[in-house]
């Protein structure tokens, strides 16, 4: 009980969003709903990478680790890596498309979800968006702008700039890691042979690791808003910002790496045919019954059958 009441400051909000907790837990109750249904079916690996990546944001966005990383820049640093790197890398990974439908109500697929995604304009912008060239530069690129000095000192000043600031990269890194390691349809609109991909993958590192040294050896300080803010515990200003550099020249590497390791292994496993598994659309049943007896429902869609037969490497 000492140990709960130790740690239970450390989880409430510094600032409570109200929007934070209501993605969080929207996506994990229909997650859970939909594991539910599918049963053993659904895995282990995907729940688990889909989990981590929902959890490890709201971590950042929405409790005391908020507040510590406004005074420390290399825990700023890991924050952004979380909701940039990580966090989107494992929920592209785990393919939630198929769980995710098999929980939500059908007045949210039919009135809200089916026509948004279905909506030209958001069809024409997820395509551009999604193009090689424009994904690469938007992915470094939004690195590089929210680490320019004086963008980093308002940003910091501003509440709502900072929380635009949050947004723009997770909403950026799942766009970036759902082309890199999402669901091998043949049928997805944005969709890069794994060559591509290799490629892109390899030479995001390059601008990251160069922005990454010249913040961890320059010699004087770039970002004077946390010592504004009062920088937390007893470390330099200089050191501060050194080890920031470092979390975005190494663990940024390292995210790329992980990346390639996926799309290889898909190159020699041969997902990238249409010959891929394909298993038969989930059944809709209740929590619990999934197996117990055979229920027949409206069919999946066609990407919800392939994206739950999508392994998770």
């Amino acid at each position: 009980m000492s140990v709960a009441r130790d740690l239970l400051p450390a989880l409430l909000p510094w600032e409570w969003s109200p929007l934070a907790f209501a993605a969080a837990a929207g996506a994990l109750a229909l997650y859970g709903r939909g594991w539910c249904r599918l049963g053993r079916r659904a895995g282990i690996l995907r729940p688990m990478a889909f989990l981590s990546g929902v959890l490890l944001p709201y971590a950042f966005l929405d409790t005391r680790l908020e507040y510590v990383a406004l005074h420390l820049f290399w825990l700023q640093r890991i924050e952004h890596l979380v909701l940039h790197h990580l966090a989107p890398f494992l929920i592209a990974l785990s393919a939630p498309g198929a769980v995710l439908e098999c929980g939500a109500p059908p007045w949210l697929l039919q009135r809200v979800w089916r026509p948004l995604v279905t909506h030209r304009a958001v069809r024409a912008a997820y395509r551009a968006l999604q193009q090689p060239v424009v994904a690469s530069v938007l992915f470094v690129g939004l690195i590089y702008f929210w680490l320019i000095p004086s963008v980093q000192l308002d940003t910091m000043l501003s509440r709502s700039d900072y929380q635009l600031m949050n947004a723009s990269m997770l909403l950026d890194g799942v766009l970036f890691w759902w082309l890199m390691v999402g669901p091998e349809d043949p049928r997805r609109e944005a969709r890069l042979p794994l060559v591509t991909r290799m490629i892109i993958l390899v030479l995001i590192t390059v601008p990251q690791s160069v922005l990454g040294g010249f913040i961890a050896f320059h010699r004087t300080v770039l970002y004077p808003a946390f010592s504004l803010c009062g920088r937390l515990g007893s470390i330099s200003a200089l050191s501060d910002q050194q080890l920031g550099g470092l979390n975005i020249w190494i663990p940024a590497g390292m995210m790329s790496a992980l990346g390639l390791i996926v799309v290889i292994g898909r190159a020699m496993a041969g997902t990238e045919t249409p010959s891929a598994r394909r298993p038969s659309p989930p059944r809709r049943a209740s929590c619990g019954t999934a197996a117990a007896r055979p229920a027949t429902a409206p069919r999946a869609p066609p990407d919800a059958a392939s994206v739950a037969g999508t392994d998770i490497a």
